[in-house]
C-alpha cells in the first residue's frame, strides 16, 4: 500500500476538526436562546448592527434603532468582527428566521475556526495526529466551551480563541527566519483587536515572551523587533476600530463597565466568588474552578509525559508553556494580588479569571509535544497521563452539552428586551441624564413623536428616517427649536433646503436629544452623521498600515 501524503492527512484532519466544531456548536444552533449571562446584550447589539449593515450602512457605528428607537453609540467602543460576521450569514439565510440562527451559526464558526488555527500552529511543534488530537481539546476545554459559550455567551471573547494560534504560527515563522511572515502576524493580530481588546491586551506580552524564547540565540533581536513590528501594524491595520475607541472615551460612561477600583478587581479572584449569596453565581464560580482544575490537571499530565524523548527545541516549548500555565493560574489567584496592584488599568481586565484563555492556549501547547513523544515502546509515565487527559476531557465535554435553556417567561422577557434595543449604561452618550437612562424612560421617550416643534407655532413632518439620515419637512410662521427623537452624539450635522445651509445641532438639556433652531417658512432640513475626525485618522492609519503590508509582502527578499 502507498502511503497517505502529507496533504491528504491535513485535509482529513480539517475536515475532522470541521464537523467536531459543528457537533459540538449543535445546541446553540438549534436551541434558540440560552441562558448565557451575556447573551440579551448580544442578540441586541448584533440584531441592529446587522439590519443597518443589510440596509446599507459598511460600518454601522451609531445604531439608530437602539434605545427604544433614540440611537446608541456602541460600535464605537466595542470590536465589530463578531457582529460582521453574523451579519453576513444573516444575509445568507431566510429573512424570517430569529437572528438567533446567524448568531449561533456564527459562534459554530468561531468554534471551527479556533481548532483549525491551534491545528495550524500546533503542526509546528508536533506531529500531525498529536496537533489533531490537541486542537480538539483546545475546542473542548471547559473554559472555552462551556464556560465562554454556553453560561456566559461570552462572544466576542469566545471569538478570540479563534486568532490568538493564527497569531503564534506566524510569529514561530518569523522566528523561524521567515520574514514575510510578519504581513500574517499583522493581519491575525488585527483580527484579535477587532475582535476582543480585553484578550489582545493579555495576550500581547505572552506574544513578546515567545518569540524571545523560541528564537534562535543569534536572531533573537531581529525576531523580537519583526514581532514588535507586526504588532504596530496589526494595531495600525484595526485602527479604523480602535483609533476612534480610543480616543473619543469621553463622551461615554466606559468606565461604569469596568472594575476601575482594586477593591472590585479583587472580588474577581477565582476562589472569592465561591462564598457568593446568590445560588446561580455559587454554581458558576465553581464551575470556573472546576474548569482552572481540569486545565491544570492536563497541563500537569502534559508536562509529565513529555518529558521523554525531548529535544532541545521542544524542551525549549514545554518550558515556556509550562511557565505560562504556572504563571496565568497564579494570577488567577488572590495571592496574586500585589502582581495586579502594580500593573497600571488592571481594572480594564474587569475579572482576573479572563487570562484562563492563555491558560487554555499553553496548555494545547505542551498536550501536543507530550502527544508527539508517545513512540514505541509506550512507558507508563507516558501511557497513564494520556489516559488521565482523555478521561477528564471526555467527562467535561458531557457536562458541557447540557444546555440550560431559557423558560418561557424568561424567554418572553429576553425578546421584549432585545425588541426595545436597551444598550447597556456604559454606552450612554453624556448629554443624557444617568436618570433617564433606564428601560422604562427610554421606552417613554421612544414613544413620544419623533419631531417636535419645542417653541413657536408650526409643523414638522418625517421624510425620511434610516441609516444616519433623516429629513424633515418644516412650517413655521416665527422660527422655531425642532426637537427630533434621537440621541445628541457627536457627527450629527444639520442643512437648510437645497443650498445646504449649515444649522446649528446641540443637545436638549432636560433628556439629550438632538435640536435644531429652524427659521421662519416652509423648509426642509436633513441632518445626517457624518465621520468624526478620530474615525478619519482611524481609517487614514488602516490605509497607510495596509500599504505597508503590501509592501512587505510583494517586496523582493
Amino acid at each position: 500500500m502507498h502511503p497517505i501524503s502529507e496533504s491528504r492527512i491535513r485535509i482529513f484532519h480539517c475536515l475532522a476538526l470541521t464537523v467536531i466544531g459543528l457537533a459540538l456548536t449543535v445546541p446553540v444552533i438549534s436551541s434558540g436562546f440560552i441562558k448565557g449571562h451575556d447573551v440579551v446584550w448580544h442578540m441586541t447589539w448584533g440584531r441592529l448592527f446587522a439590519e443597518q449593515f443589510g440596509s446599507g450602512d459598511l460600518y454601522p457605528r451609531w445604531l439608530m434603532d437602539a434605545n427604544a428607537g433614540l440611537g446608541s453609540p456602541v460600535f464605537y467602543f466595542y470590536p465589530p468582527l463578531p457582529s460582521y460576521v453574523a451579519s453576513l450569514l444573516k444575509l445568507l439565510l431566510p429573512s424570517t428566521w430569529s437572528f438567533w440562527y446567524p448568531l449561533g451559526l456564527s459562534a459554530s464558526l468561531g468554534l471551527v475556526i479556533s481548532g483549525l488555527t491551534a491545528y495550524l500552529w500546533l503542526r509546528k511543534i508536533a506531529t500531525a495526529n498529536a496537533a489533531l488530537f490537541a486542537a480538539v481539546v483546545y475546542m473542548v476545554l471547559p473554559y472555552h466551551l462551556r464556560i465562554d459559550l454556553y453560561q456566559r455567551f461570552a462572544f466576542a471573547e469566545f471569538w478570540a480563541f479563534a486568532w490568538l494560534p493564527l497569531i503564534l504560527y506566524f510569529t514561530h515563522e518569523i522566528a523561524s527566519g521567515n520574514r514575510k511572515a510578519i504581513v500574517g502576524a499583522a493581519v491575525s493580530y488585527a483580527l484579535l483587536v477587532m475582535t476582543h481588546l480585553l484578550t489582545t491586551l493579555l495576550f500581547s506580552p505572552v506574544l513578546l515572551c515567545y518569540v524571545l524564547w523560541v528564537a534562535n540565540k543569534g536572531k533573537r533581536v531581529s525576531s523580537l523587533s519583526l514581532t514588535s513590528l507586526a504588532i504596530i501594524l496589526g494595531a495600525g491595520l484595526s485602527a479604523i476600530f480602535l483609533f476612534p475607541a480610543m480616543t473619543t472615551q469621553e463622551l461615554v460612561p466606559l468606565s461604569t463597565m469596568y472594575y476601575i477600583t482594586h477593591e472590585f478587581f479583587k472580588d474577581g479572584f477565582l476562589f472569592y466568588g465561591l462564598s457568593a449569596e446568590s445560588e446561580g453565581l455559587k454554581e458558576f464560580w465553581r464551575h470556573l474552578a472546576q474548569a482552572l482544575a481540569l486545565t491544570v490537571a492536563v497541563s500537569c499530565c502534559a508536562w509529565f509525559a513529555s518529558r521523554t524523548r525531548q529535544n532541545t527545541r521542544t524542551s525549549s516549548e514545554v518550558a515556556f508553556w509550562a511557565l505560562t500555565v504556572a504563571l496565568t493560574v497564579f494570577m488567577t489567584h488572590p495571592l496574586s494580588e500585589p502582581v495586579w496592584r502594580i500593573i497600571p488599568k488592571h481594572g480594564f481586565v474587569q475579572f482576573p479569571w479572563r487570562i484562563l484563555t492563555i491558560t487554555i492556549l499553553a496548555t494545547s501547547g505542551l498536550l501536543a509535544i507530550a502527544l508527539s513523544s508517545l513512540k514505541k515502546p509506550y512507558t507508563y509515565r507516558q501511557i497513564i497521563p494520556m489516559m488521565l487527559v482523555a478521561a477528564l476531557i471526555a467527562s467535561q465535554l458531557v457536562s458541557s452539552l447540557k444546555i440550560i435553556k431559557l423558560g418561557p417567561a424568561e424567554e418572553l422577557e429576553a425578546s421584549r428586551i432585545v425588541q426595545i434595543g436597551f444598550i447597556t449604561p456604559e454606552y450612554r452618550p453624556r448629554w443624557v441624564p444617568d436618570g433617564l437612562y433606564n428601560e422604562k424612560s427610554l421606552i417613554e421617550l421612544g414613544q413620544q413623536d419623533k419631531v417636535t416643534l419645542l417653541n413657536g407655532e408650526g409643523t414638522a413632518q418625517v421624510l425620511e428616517w434610516n441609516n444616519g439620515k433623516i429629513r424633515i419637512a418644516t412650517h413655521s410662521d416665527h422660527g422655531a427649536v425642532l426637537k427630533i427623537g434621537q440621541f445628541y452624539y457627536p457627527g450629527w450635522t444639520a442643512t437648510l433646503g437645497e443650498q445646504q445651509d449649515p444649522l446649528s445641532v446641540q443637545p436638549n438639556q432636560a433628556n439629550g436629544l438632538l435640536t435644531v433652531k429652524i427659521p421662519a417658512g416652509d423648509h426642509q432640513i436633513s441632518l445626517q452623521r457624518v465621520a468624526l475626525k478620530e474615525e478619519i485618522i482611524g481609517r487614514i492609519i488602516s490605509l497607510f498600515s495596509l500599504l505597508i503590508l503590501v509592501v512587505l509582502r510583494f517586496r523582493r527578499d
